[in-house]
């Protein structure tokens, strides 16, 4: 699994992206704390466009844009189990 955190490598996000899955990643996670909801939508469906089917896509803690994006989901511990029961309500089985 690669955590993609953009401004921690010198290669475009879906670029490094593809190139882990290249090499036997079977996840990523787009996890960019502090950035706007726009700029991770615009990163995560790079992401997604480039990766395909050939390995997970998952978004860190945000329930709606996985679910907008029909890509999977990474909750943080911290969210607590409320968030897994409003994120199951949401998100169709296997997200």
């Amino acid at each position: 699994m690669l955590v993609l955190s953009p401004g921690r490598s010198r290669l475009p996000p879906a670029d490094l992206a593809d190139a882990a899955v290249a090499g036997g990643a079977d996840a990523v996670q787009v996890r960019m704390p502090g950035a706007t909801a726009i700029d991770i939508r615009a990163v995560a469906s790079a992401v997604a466009g480039r990766v395909g089917n050939r390995a997970a896509v998952l978004v860190n803690g945000d329930v709606a844009l996985a679910a907008d994006l029909g890509l999977g989901l990474h909750l943080p511990e911290r969210l607590g189990p409320g968030a897994v029961a409003a994120a199951r309500r949401l998100l169709p089985p296997g997200s």
